[in-house]
């Protein structure tokens, strides 16, 4: 089922972190059974809870308008984020304690959400689990890949976000957004890097800010 969608646009590029609402897959293809749902399940949780921090660059693309931007990702378990945007768009986006602030650099203006009102609240969580406040609708295995259909209770308008990882090893690699109309959001990591230290100044704005 679709949902009204909720999208923020910074300069004119629509943010992959907050694009909200998807559908399951059309065919069946990858489908699998109820056990091996379940395995599966488990696996990527298991995975999910070890990434403690990520850091990697990023391309975000629009299939349907052509538009590709890039940036880089630092991601830290337990609500910590930091998007940046190359220039010339130049937008950042911080993540700390609850609350996501978004900066636009060409209009110098600040504006700010829970970060919990966006499907990326799934990935921030310090613990992921799939059989409490995080929904899985559907599950696919096919092509060396494990595509993921979610949802989390408190989601703005009850957001979906499909999460996408290589199967062996098991990796993030990606997840896709998509509107009422099928348009879809990808959002691909360039050369990741798990577990890494990452300092706290990364998730603090103002700090983000004097190092531009």
């Amino acid at each position: 089922m679709l949902r009204k969608i909720t999208r923020w646009m910074c300069g004119g590029v629509v943010i992959g972190l907050s694009l909200v609402g998807a559908a399951a897959p059309a065919s069946n293809e990858g489908k699998v059974d109820d056990v091996a749902k379940k395995a599966l399940i488990k696996q990527v949780q298991n995975y999910l809870n070890s990434v403690r921090s990520l850091k990697s660059r990023f391309s975000q693309s629009d299939p349907k308008s052509g538009n590709l931007y890039q940036g880089s990702l630092v991601l830290r378990r337990g609500g910590k984020i930091r998007v940046q945007y190359d220039l010339p768009y130049g937008l950042i986006m911080v993540g700390s304690g609850g609350e996501l602030r978004y900066y636009d650099q060409k209009m110098d203006k600040v504006n700010s959400t829970s970060t919990d009102s966006t499907p990326l609240g799934t990935l921030l969580s310090d613990i992921v689990d799939f059989e409490k406040d995080i929904k899985v609708l559907d599950v696919r295995k096919a092509f060396g890949t494990i595509r993921m259909l979610v949802t989390k209770e408190g989601i703005g308008n009850g957001g979906y976000l499909v999460l996408v990882f290589s199967d062996n090893p098991i990796a993030l690699r990606q997840w896709v957004v998509m509107d009422q109309k099928q348009n879809q959001i990808n959002f691909s990591l360039i050369n990741p890097v798990y577990n890494d230290p990452v300092e706290e100044c990364n998730f603090d704005l103002n700090s983000v800010k004097k190092r531009l």
